[in-house]
């Protein structure tokens, strides 16, 4: 199992690392996670740490030739997704995201309210 402790606040999984560009199997993560959780009657969620692979996943899944499973909010368990720009070299270096699944609990500093092009999020 991911885990398996009282101790474990969270798990995560890696979307592309930085040896091989392997990602971890998020799909799998989850199904632990899910079992863990309604076994236990836990809550642990995953964060997902997509700096390279995030930007290459979605579109190796279109074309039939990504990864075996979803990686992404379509699974019940992923509550936070990464990205990093400048892995790219399209930003300076530092430049990353954060994508949370919902505002609920997070605190006043993490989520923001921006008005874009006359519109709101």
């Amino acid at each position: 199992q991911y885990c398996s402790n009282f101790d474990v606040l969270g798990n995560r999984g890696i979307l592309g690392n930085h040896y091989n560009g392997n990602y971890d199997p998020i799909w799998d993560i989850d199904a632990q996670i899910e079992t863990l959780n309604a076994t236990k009657g836990w809550q642990i969620g995953i964060h997902v740490d997509a700096a390279s692979g995030g930007f290459i996943a979605p579109f190796q899944e279109m074309s039939g030739k990504g990864t075996a499973g979803a990686f992404d909010f379509r699974l019940p368990n992923v509550l936070s997704i990464s990205a990093s720009g400048h892995k790219f070299g399209e930003s300076i270096c530092g430049t990353g995201w954060v994508v949370f699944r919902q505002r609920e609990n997070l605190a006043e500093h993490i989520a923001v309210t921006v008005t874009y092009l006359g519109g709101s999020s």
